[in-house]
């Protein structure tokens, strides 16, 4: 499998918005009551890494045409779920 390299990079400047407050409501939906202060670092990067994840195996996907004059520019809902093994392409 070909390495994809992105004309965009997530930076760690946009990374470090994702501040205590941000951090917090994210958690509490996903069913966390309370928050040390030392773990806000470690959520930032494992957000980071989720989301570069994401980004290349979308960039992937929509690369990865058969046909070149038919190149996608777009994802539609069943890329997500469809693969025709019945897995996830994309297993967000």
């Amino acid at each position: 499998m070909e390495t994809v390299n992105s004309t965009r990079s997530l930076s760690a400047s946009n990374v470090a918005k994702f501040v205590p407050k941000r951090l917090n409501r994210l958690a509490r939906r996903g069913g966390v009551i309370r928050i040390q202060k030392e773990i806000y670092d470690t959520i930032r990067s494992v957000i980071l890494v989720r989301l570069r994840e994401i980004i290349r195996r979308l960039v992937i996907l929509l690369e990865g045409s058969k046909y070149p004059s038919r190149e996608r520019k777009e994802l539609i809902t069943p890329d997500r779920y469809d693969s025709g093994y019945g897995n996830s392409r994309l297993r967000f």
